[in-house]
């Protein structure tokens, strides 16, 4: 592979997921609201059903990384210097080969500081 190739990391967006997780919110607050009738003014803080707002924000945290993040499907390699030297070595007739790198992670020592190039 030489440099001047470029690779695309492929991902895609999907309404499945985020729409789960605002079904999951809707069920988890009806759940919460049937609940509180007058058990919360007879028990205070101690109500077994406020065990569901906790199913809450988890719903409404699931659903805006759902809504945030895309779905990668597979699994990308940077080029790093240790693949480099890999690369370099013949063992027992066999040299190393590493296919579908997207990028190169550069370290600069000087400045304390990693770079990652597309």
């Amino acid at each position: 592979m030489t440099d001047d190739t470029l690779s695309a990391v492929a991902f895609s967006y999907s309404l499945t997921k985020p729409s789960i997780s605002f079904v999951q919110f809707i069920y988890a607050y009806m759940a919460l609201y049937q609940n509180l009738d007058d058990r919360l003014k007879k028990y205070d803080y101690t109500v077994f059903g406020l065990t569901v707002i906790l199913y809450i924000v988890m719903s409404v945290i699931n659903f805006v990384g759902h809504s945030l993040t895309p779905n990668i499907p597979a699994t990308y390699m940077m080029r790093s210097a240790e693949m480099t030297e890999a690369e370099s070595r013949t063992e027992g007739g066999l040299r190393w080969f590493f296919d579908g790198i997207v990028g190169t992670v550069k370290l600069e020592w000087a400045r304390n500081q990693i770079s990652i190039d597309f």
